[in-house]
């Protein structure tokens, strides 16, 4: 029970330990957590069985981020007042910034047991149980979240998202509408409805509900990033520059957000046979990236345009400096293929044979230690073209075809073979086929299919 309902049966010295509790509240809401702390040590020498005291000392703490510390706090104040639901509720919210899902949903748990009344616990509920992959309680809590308070928008959108997670997503896409009809005037609502209909491929309506949507938030940022989105999905590449335009006026763009507008934008120019272009925003997000986070997309990207575009000089620079960094061997293992071939073609020979060599060494390490790494063997295979050794590049080939069952991915690969052997009239009639399937999936794609 809290000491604050008993005032008139309580001690001198737990009246002046909660008067103490509540100026040190009102010291952390000002950010004075060293007086603060002070009081709330006063307090504790006056009447060690207050039991706010821990409960407001483990909010401090969770204010200076030592969250074990205030769960330390949180439990002493439970050992005094064994069932009390604000220190379960706050020890919930302080499980779930460690991500400890388990322990939070727990003290919710129990706290919504011992009747404490919050739209921001059962969320958080929900939220716990989403993440333990319990679905179905996940969206009970949601829907208990609203019934607590029908203008609160966060678990409508929160039931969309777990909906999506399951699959349902035509039911999502009736949550979504409906949450857009109750709160015309949130961005987040239509977000939701548009991601739920390119899901289902319905691009020309979420189009619509995305320029709905910048039209009434001409600044919000996610709207215009999906609308850029949706119009190179649907290769529409000019509207998709005229957004990236748009983006770029924009102000405060963090680098990761710079970096997606690059890729979008290298992707319209790619569409638009400007490649020298889309080099150039691939270049620019390597620039932003780090040997710690390398930027795997513009990099793996990069490296195949300047294999394209025959800069080898920039080839074995990028697949060199894609080694250093901490995906090389994972996402960037195609710099062992690469940095052999760059070599090979600026006269390198010997250097070559040898990187070929270990490239097709490190890239059957890589794939022994994860089977479902398919794109290993095909970096192998590039490394058995440049090695004349053309049977072991077509036995990598047939694996391939059939681990993948890729048609198009096949027939690039086999049209490199059959030209690295001199046959460059086959080699012409496949990539003559691959560039007819390309040019129907654009179609497609324009077409809204």
């Amino acid at each position: 029970m809290d000491e604050r309902n008993n005032l008139e049966d309580a001690s001198a010295e737990m009246l002046e330990a909660l008067d103490l509790v509540e100026k040190s509240h009102m010291l952390i809401q000002k950010a004075e957590y060293d007086e603060a702390e002070r009081l709330l040590a006063r307090a504790e020498d006056t009447e060690p069985m207050c039991s706010r005291i821990y409960l407001e000392r483990g909010g401090l703490r969770v204010m200076q981020s030592d969250y074990y510390g205030a769960i330390d706090q949180y439990k002493r104040c439970l050992l005094i007042n064994k069932e009390d639901p604000e220190a379960l509720y706050m020890m919930g919210n302080t499980y779930l910034l460690l991500e400890d899902f388990e322990n939070a949903v727990n003290a919710y748990a129990k706290a919504d047991k011992q009747g404490y009344q919050s739209m921001h616990l059962l969320n958080n509920m929900g939220y716990c149980a989403e993440k333990k992959g319990d679905y179905d309680t996940a969206l009970r809590s949601y829907q208990r979240a609203i019934d607590e308070n029908p203008q609160w928008y966060v678990p409508y959108l929160r039931k969309v998202a777990c909906l999506m997670v399951m699959r349902k997503v035509d039911q999502a896409e009736q949550e979504a509408r409906e949450a857009v009809r109750i709160f015309p005037n949130v961005a987040d609502c239509r977000i939701e409805l548009a991601r739920t209909l390119t899901a289902q491929f319905k691009m020309q309506e979420a189009e619509a509900v995305l320029r709905e949507g910048t039209a009434q938030f001409p600044d919000d940022l996610q709207l215009k990033l999906m609308l850029m989105d949706n119009s190179i999905a649907m290769n529409r590449t000019e509207e998709a520059e005229k957004i990236v335009g748009d983006i770029r006026a924009m102000e405060d763009i963090p680098p990761e957000v710079l970096s997606h507008v690059d890729k979008t934008e290298a992707e319209a120019y790619l569409r638009a046979e400007k490649t020298d272009k889309a080099i150039e925003c691939f270049e620019r997000c390597v620039e932003r990236d780090t040997p710690e986070e390398p930027d795997v997309d513009a990099r793996t990207i990069l490296m195949t345009l300047y294999r394209t575009m025959e800069e080898w000089d920039k080839l074995q620079a990028i697949s060199a400096d894609s080694l250093k960094t901490s995906r090389a061997n994972n996402e960037l293992c195609s710099g062992y293929a690469m940095e052999a071939i760059a070599a090979d073609h600026l006269g390198h020979k010997e250097e070559a044979a040898i990187l070929y060599k270990e490239g097709i060494r490190k890239l059957t390490m890589i794939a022994i230690k994860d089977r479902a790494r398919v794109d290993t063997h095909v970096y192998r295979i590039m490394c058995h073209i440049g090695l004349n050794e053309f049977d072991k590049a077509y036995e990598e080939l047939e694996y391939v075809q059939k681990a993948t069952g890729d048609e198009m991915s096949t027939k690039e690969l086999r049209a490199q073979i059959l030209r690295a052997e001199g046959r460059i009239a086959e080699a012409e009639k496949l990539e003559g086929e691959l560039k007819t399937l390309f040019k129907a999936l654009r179609k497609g794609l324009q077409d809204g299919q």
